[in-house]
């Protein structure tokens, strides 16, 4: 028998972790994105006001949008 094990690390991967651990809690939507992914995709759906949020291990806060539909 072959165990295969795969792994997916780095910053990204923390960062949307930590917002998978904020999103749907304290009236929050239940998908939040970064600044980075929102500007990526902003065309494409609804837009909740944007949040400053504290990322463990992260310095300073970072922009967080929630995303309120599809368009």
């Amino acid at each position: 028998m072959v165990r295969l094990s795969e792994a997916i690390v780095g910053d990204s991967t923390n960062v949307a972790f930590r917002l998978s651990g904020i999103a749907g809690r304290a009236g929050r939507a239940p998908v939040m994105v970064t600044d980075v992914v929102h500007d990526a995709v902003e065309s494409q759906y609804v837009w909740g006001d944007p949040e400053e949020v504290a990322i463990k291990g992260r310095h300073g806060k970072q922009i967080v949008y929630p995303v309120l539909k599809r368009l």
